[in-house]
């Protein structure tokens, strides 16, 4: 009975060690899910738009440009919680949001590293009709700052990926984060996007429990070999 029970507390502890080692945290930037809607005629469009339970830091700083025509923005809880990029005919700009809290100038001091140094932000995308890009820029509290790009295809429905590596290879602290910024840039007229939840996803250190998990698994294969030996 002993024997069996060594080799099943082995396999239980390695699987355990390994399952938790390989998991990872998930920080919501913007869930989408509100905000004010803006159309832009030629003009520029700022607005800090309230307080959000599903944003970053409580509020949003929306930011809408048409370089010619006009660009509308929506915000909807309908379709899994989004917004909607809406270039009209003869239309093309971009749009911006800025995670900064509330206020001007008043840093998140926000650290997504969580002692790792491994993870990328995350834009979902529900449709692109048109040709695009995507812009996330991080900057932290010394100054440093950076701006990663990602192409919106038409037709591409799926998640836009950026890599923390990219940043940290800039000189961006992402333990000492200012602000977080996701803008959406129209490559032609009348493009439409329709984005979902933004985020931030980091590797997690192993937990205390979980190395003493893996240095008791470590005992148990050193012991069976030992005994192996003597036999």
């Amino acid at each position: 009975m002993k024997k069996h029970i060594i080799p099943f507390l082995l396999v239980l502890t390695l699987v355990l060690g390994f399952s938790q080692n390989q998991s990872r945290a998930d920080l919501l930037i913007d869930d989408f899910a509100s905000g004010v809607d803006l159309s832009t005629f030629g003009t520029n469009s700022a607005i800090n738009d309230g307080f959000h339970s599903g944003v970053l830091g409580g509020y949003r700083d929306t930011f809408v440009v048409a370089s010619s025509g006009a660009i509308n923005i929506f915000y909807s809880p309908v379709i899994g919680n989004t917004i909607a990029f809406d270039g009209l005919a003869g239309s093309a700009g971009f749009y911006v949001s800025t995670y900064d809290g509330f206020g001007t100038n008043i840093p998140l001091n926000l650290d997504i590293l969580g002692g790792t140094n491994t993870g990328n932000f995350s834009l979902v995308v529900y449709d692109a009709n048109g040709e695009g890009t995507a812009h996330v820029n991080v900057r932290d509290n010394g100054g440093n700052t950076y701006s990663s790009i990602s192409a919106i295809t038409d037709g591409f429905a799926g998640t836009l990926t950026f890599d923390y590596a990219d940043f940290l290879l800039a000189g961006v602290d992402l333990s000492d984060i200012k602000s977080i910024s996701l803008g959406i840039f129209s490559s032609g007229v009348a493009d439409d996007f329709t984005i979902g939840s933004f985020s931030a996803t980091t590797g997690v250190v192993p937990e205390p429990a979980t190395l003493t998990l893996l240095g008791f698994g470590s005992l148990l294969i050193m012991r069976r070999r030992n005994r192996r030996r003597v036999a």
